[in-house]
């Protein structure tokens, strides 16, 4: 599984896309059930897997800029 993660501006203006990068996420049935954040350091992401649903999200903490960490299935910064 691929995806294409866009970079945006930190200041969160619309049009401040910076790149584009391909990230590959390996096999579906590799993804762990819950949260994985295997991807938190190398690519900034966090995914959540739910049966055959995933999704994706940025691994920065919103008002720390930190790095987000699963602990005991829960995240935090």
């Amino acid at each position: 599984l691929s995806l294409l993660v866009l970079d945006a501006d930190a200041r969160g203006e619309e049009s401040a896309v910076e790149e584009a990068t391909l990230v590959d996420l390996g096999p579906v049935g590799e993804i762990p059930e819950g949260v994985d954040d295997r991807r938190a350091k190398p690519d900034k992401l966090i995914v959540l897997r739910q049966g055959e649903r995933l999704a994706v999200a940025s691994a920065i903490c919103t008002h720390k800029r930190c790095t987000l960490k699963v602990r005991e299935g829960r995240l935090h910064c």
